[in-house]
């Protein structure tokens, strides 16, 4: 067990440093934890206050080790917290399958599994709080097991602070503490809501909400109910490929482990407390469509996380009935063997097929980051004066490498902009007010979106002639670049950034500034 959790450790790193990868999402909380701990309060933009991250307890944390160790190590703290978080997610696991029954070597093997699953790989280096949320999810699994119920408490508590869509994970291990403990259950609760009220008292007083400002934002502003298929996404989630999958055996031989795991839980005595693990997916995917959460796919890791557990279990059952029918029909267990052996060789080939791919299109997917997004805010950095605001939508590299302050157009650490959107008709009139309410230095657009006059979020950019020739005559396009790999981005692979027409904040050549319109 020690060793798998050395080779995963390992894999860990070297993606790390052969990828460079940093999620965009990742930046927006290492931007909140460098303004709190530069004094400058809980926000993407300094001195507005704004619950702009799901992950206030990795924000604390950064917050704090840059408070001592300087802002600029906020990305190394964050890869060794999430690192030792998914270290430790396999002890507690490695832990839980010895207690239940199986051997160090099955543990080990699981550990492997687990541990180097493609997207279990790039979540725990991507900078991103899934790390946290999965060991949050095993130490309250763990406490459960062993009826630990105040450790369960804590869990749960730590959890829901690291994302709010851990609720479901909670809710799941209530279930079983309040089947477990009956009325007493009530201390472990009171233990974890003391947990829970410092930060929950700070928000309320602080932001006004005690929910996410992202999650109010997302809902509000997202892709719209019918836009994402959640059954496929949910497929595709469960461990292998649902979608694109190596070979046609592949997906039917791992679901067939699943759900034969499924039922091993929800049937076998000593399994039996690890029925969250068993139940979280269909819980999680069902609120994902009620919730509807638009499609990005490290909400989902946890749902893959509790399915290769589920799955290895379930190959041992699958091994079981594979021998009751070959006794029954007197077959040799040889052939147990062989088709036990073929089945994991099928999965075990397309996993390590997908990771070492995995390698590569994440590299990618970097060098089309740091040329694209993170080149546009560096050039923002460099042509405006500090007092300028830009308007743009992906604020992760954008925001974060122009440290300027930022009109968020999702809404996401820009409350305002989600109330201009309920008050609007469609998304082009709040693009429109947005313009006519901030009056923005900088707009950073996707290309195709002024090109083809067709906003991200559906519909028309400009409702009107008029409309179009409004905005041209106010603003000027100044830079646009393409990324080194368009064909991973398709149409989001050119952005154009647009500056307005005389403002004292923007520093541009002469051959810039002239009359406005497309450059």
């Amino acid at each position: 067990m020690a060793a798998a959790l050395l080779i995963c450790g390992g894999v860990w790193i070297a993606f790390r440093v052969y990828t460079g990868i940093v999620l965009e999402d990742a930046l927006i909380t290492y931007r909140h934890a460098e303004n709190l701990a530069l004094g400058r309060g809980f926000g993407f933009n300094p001195g507005e206050p704004v619950f702009g991250t799901t992950s206030p307890l990795m924000t604390l944390c950064l917050a704090l080790v840059a408070k001592l160790a300087g802002v600029q190590n906020i990305p190394l703290v964050s890869n060794v917290l999430a690192i030792a978080a998914a270290l430790g997610t396999g002890i507690l696991i490695g832990r839980l399958i010895v207690r239940a029954g199986g051997t160090p070597l099955f543990a080990a093997l699981v550990i492997l599994l687990s541990g180097l699953n493609a997207e279990i790989v790039w979540s725990v280096v991507g900078g991103l709080e899934t790390p946290l949320v999965i060991f949050f999810m095993a130490l309250g699994l763990d406490g459960a097991q062993r009826e630990r119920w105040y450790q369960t408490a804590v869990a749960s508590s730590l959890l829901l602070l690291t994302r709010i869509d851990g609720a479901v994970w909670v809710v799941l291990l209530l279930v079983v503490a309040a089947y477990r403990m009956k009325l007493r259950v009530w201390k472990p609760i009171a233990l974890g809501l003391a947990v829970l009220a410092p930060w929950l008292v700070y928000a309320a007083m602080t932001f006004g909400s005690i929910v996410p400002h992202s999650v109010i934002a997302k809902r509000a502003i997202g892709l719209g109910a019918g836009s994402v298929q959640y059954l496929p996404w949910i497929m595709n989630s469960l461990g292998v490929a649902f979608i694109g999958d190596l070979t046609p055996f592949e997906f039917p031989i791992w679901l067939m482990f699943v759900v034969a795991g499924m039922v091993a839980l929800l049937t076998t005595r000593e399994l039996r407390r690890w029925i969250p693990l068993a139940v979280f997916p269909v819980a999680f995917g069902a609120a994902l469509w009620i919730g509807q959460a638009p499609p990005f796919e490290w909400y989902t890791v946890p749902v893959t996380w509790c399915c290769l557990i589920v799955g290895a279990q379930g190959s041992l059952e699958f091994r079981r009935m594979l021998d009751a029918y070959c006794e029954r029909r007197g077959w040799a267990p040889s052939a147990t063997r062989g088709a036990f052996v073929a089945a994991w060789l099928v999965v075990a080939i397309g996993l390590g097929v997908r990771l070492a791919g995995s390698f590569e299109h994440q590299r990618l997917t970097q060098e089309n980051e740091d040329g694209t997004r993170r080149r546009v805010g560096e050039w923002i950095r460099d042509h405006s004066r500090p007092e300028a605001v830009v308007a743009m939508e992906a604020i992760g590299y954008q925001g974060t490498y122009s440290r300027r302050r930022v009109i968020d157009l999702a809404g996401i650490v820009s409350p305002e902009v989600v109330r201009l959107h309920a008050e609007s008709r469609s998304n082009a009139q709040t693009l429109e007010r947005v313009l006519d309410t901030y009056h923005p230095d900088f707009l950073v657009l996707r290309a195709y979106e002024f090109e083809t006059n067709g906003h991200h979020h559906g519909g028309p950019l400009f409702e009107t002639p008029e409309a179009r020739d409004r905005f041209v005559g106010q603003y000027r396009q100044v830079f646009s670049l393409t990324a080194p790999h368009p064909q991973l981005w398709g149409d989001n692979a050119r952005i154009s950034v647009f500056a307005r027409t005389g403002s004292p904040n923007i520093a541009l050549p002469d051959s810039l500034q002239g009359p406005a319109g497309p450059g």
